[in-house]
């Protein structure tokens, strides 16, 4: 029931008018290196391929994507829910590591693509943009800010509830 409420949402985002579905394709997550805020290269696979994750996509003076952020680390009950957020930044790790410290209260795993490796495997040709993944697979896309930005944490936390 959660997962099909996820959906709903999904779609209602990308019908309502700002969010757009399709930025990625559906399909196997593509290989590609990320590095972690330590420096600590990450291959896709390593992060995406077990269970269910979202992928937000950012840049660093975005500012749609300071928002989503903001929204997802005020939603009540983020530590518990945000083992599956995936957090990267296309920019350098300091850069990446800065705009991690202006969302504190955000439970995530937060990487860098300073070089858009990932931005340009994921096919991506704008963010913010979040990728919902299962099991190493790409299973929806939303790019651009939602027209009812107060939906994305339920939307988040519906897609990495077991």
């Amino acid at each position: 029931m959660r997962r099909l409420a996820a959906v709903i949402g999904l779609a209602l985002w990308a019908v309502a008018g700002r969010g757009s579905a399709g930025a990625a394709e559906r399909g196997p997550v593509p290989s590609f290196t990320v590095f972690g805020l330590d420096g600590t290269p990450a291959a896709s696979m390593e992060f995406a391929g077990h269970g269910s994750r979202v992928l937000l996509y950012v840049r660093p003076g975005s500012a749609h994507a300071r928002e989503l952020l903001r929204l997802l680390a005020s939603d009540e009950g983020a530590a518990s829910g945000r083992e599956g957020l995936l957090v990267v930044v296309g920019a350098a790790g300091p850069q990446a590591g800065r705009l991690r410290d202006s969302f504190p209260g955000l439970a995530a795993s937060w990487y860098a693509d300073p070089g858009d490796r990932a931005f340009a495997a994921l096919g991506l040709h704008a963010a913010p943009v979040f990728l919902g993944l299962r099991e190493g697979r790409i299973e929806w896309t939303l790019q651009g800010p939602p027209a009812g930005p107060a939906a994305v944490p339920s939307i988040v936390k519906a897609w990495l509830r077991p």
